[in-house]
């Protein structure tokens, strides 16, 4: 039950911060106050306090963070002259003023409970953090990088390293704590140090592409007698980056048209035989071939250019993974085109991985090979660009030879 004079503390409490909180208080707010306080509340019920006590409990919750306002270091400090003044000018018994101040001074930082009071206080004062602990977390670091409080920078790693050690090191001193709270601090110390697993990978990982990176500048610079590096020391790496950027997509990009171009004829020849096959299938045995003589020529011009045209346009889109062989040892340097996968797809794992090494390690194999695949790129879009344009004219002769016929058949 809340007596006078908590109601009174309270109320100081929310009047001291509505006059004075700074923005950067995003952690160590009235919230924070409060909710510290209904958590001491909720501890004491399981615990045989005197009237006494639950309110001096209470009292130190609602201004153990109160010297915030005042300054950020040594707050604790600043709390405790506080609420002794409030106190004794309340005429507050000397005993219990003394016994807030301790339970002031039992929430700071490292410090030990002597007694049940100070142990419910500083377990409350943890939990606030344990409660919410990913969104408090941010705050806290928020608030602790602000150039008013402590006013340093947390990378990453770094955090979750802290984090890590402190609820590693975590201890709750009630009964009520150990049950409710403990299982919650381990549970987010496991979390914590999965990230920081994660974190840990990361950065090795990046550590180790710096080194290949650089390994492979080294070897670059060193091939100062290859083709590629002499290219390579006259244009920008940017340069040669957005030329190669650029022409894979273009190449990309036109074999896509040629696909749609032979999907294309594909479906109209396929249309055009069916609907023919279909006509003289059904009539055939009644159609009289020797009164239509004159209709067999343009309409078989017609179903050849239509069958060549199909037969074309299929090729020009079949797959081509054709196995250039040759000599593929281990120790090959001369890697024709590593990037094709009819060469690499069939090697050995272990020796595709040391020639891609090979490739990644010296400008004239990385340059080589790229340059190699955009020609061999380049001749496979020029053998189907030469497959189309004949599928094309043979539909397009035989399409304008059997219309012709048929003109001729009609009128003569």
């Amino acid at each position: 039950m809340e007596t006078l004079l908590i109601k009174q503390a309270k109320s100081a409490l929310l009047e001291q911060f509505n006059q004075k909180q700074p923005s950067y208080l995003l952690y160590h707010n009235y919230q924070h106050s409060i909710e510290v306080a209904e958590t001491c509340l909720l501890i004491a019920q399981y615990e045989n306090l005197s009237p006494q006590e639950y309110e001096n409990l209470l009292i130190a919750a609602y201004f153990h963070d109160i010297g915030y306002l005042q300054g950020y270091q040594h707050h604790e400090d600043s709390s405790k002259i506080f609420a002794q003044q409030w106190l004794e000018a309340k005429q507050f018994d000397p005993k219990s003023i003394n016994q807030v101040l301790a339970c002031i001074e039992a929430t700071r930082f490292g410090s030990q409970p002597q007694n049940l009071l100070e142990q419910i206080i500083a377990d409350a004062d943890i939990s606030y953090g344990i409660k919410k602990y990913k969104l408090r977390s941010r705050l806290l670091r928020s608030e602790w990088e602000n150039q008013f409080t402590l006013g340093k920078i947390y990378p990453k790693g770094e955090w979750l390293k802290l984090q890590k050690q402190f609820l590693s090191h975590l201890r709750f001193y009630t009964d009520y704590g150990r049950q409710h709270f403990a299982p919650l601090a381990a549970q987010h110390l496991l979390t914590e140090s999965k990230k920081l697993e994660v974190w840990e990978k990361e950065k090795k990982k990046e550590k180790e592409q710096a080194k290949k990176a650089n390994k492979l500048s080294n070897n670059i610079a060193a091939d100062n007698g290859s083709i590629y590096a002499q290219i390579e020391t006259g244009i920008p790496s940017k340069g040669i980056q957005s030329f190669f950027r650029a022409a894979y997509p273009n190449l990309i990009s036109l074999s896509a048209i040629a696909d749609n171009k032979a999907n294309f004829m594909i479906s109209i020849n396929s249309i055009v035989l069916t609907l023919l096959v279909a006509i003289f299938s059904v009539g055939g045995l009644s159609f009289d071939y020797v009164s239509h003589s004159a209709y067999v020529m343009p309409v078989g011009l017609f179903v050849g250019t239509a069958i060549l045209s199909l037969i074309l346009a299929v090729l020009s889109v079949m797959p081509n993974n054709k196995y250039k062989k040759g000599n593929q040892g281990l120790n090959r340097p001369q890697v024709e085109n590593i990037i094709a996968y009819t060469e690499f797809s069939r090697l050995p794992l272990q020796e595709y991985e040391t020639l891609i090494q090979q490739v990644l390690g010296s400008s004239e194999l990385l340059y080589g090979n790229m340059s190699r695949d955009l020609y061999q790129l380049g001749c496979q879009l020029q053998y189907k660009y030469k497959l189309l344009r004949f599928a094309y004219l043979s539909f397009l002769f035989g399409f304008a030879f059997s219309s012709l016929l048929l003109i001729v058949v009609f009128f003569i």
